[in-house]
């Protein structure tokens, strides 16, 4: 194979694992949407109701409740939290 079709063929390699990865992350995307990620948001809310605005000083999860959102979501509230991407519990809510 000379070195022009080993360049074009590499082009195309990278072009397809690019498509893919998007595709994948897509589907990673449309997943969280059904599981835990979505749901500390309104656990949250329904715990701030019930204790008439008393929120938790530290929420312990499982790391399937990690993403950005959930992390900046509980800082926002000055919730400590155990969850990270590893889930291993740091006690630390990450900072981005």
């Amino acid at each position: 194979m000379s070195y022009g079709r080993m360049e074009k063929k590499a082009v195309e390699l990278r072009e397809e694992v690019d498509r893919l990865l998007s595709q994948a992350e897509a589907v990673d995307a449309e997943k969280d949407l059904l599981y835990d990620k979505q749901q500390l948001k309104p656990v949250l809310e329904k715990v701030e109701r019930n204790t008439h605005g008393e929120m938790p000083k530290v929420v312990s999860t499982d790391s399937g409740y990690f993403s950005e959102s959930n992390c900046i979501l509980l800082e926002s509230k000055r919730i400590k939290s155990s969850i990270n991407s590893t889930g291993v519990s740091t006690g630390k809510t990450p900072n981005y």
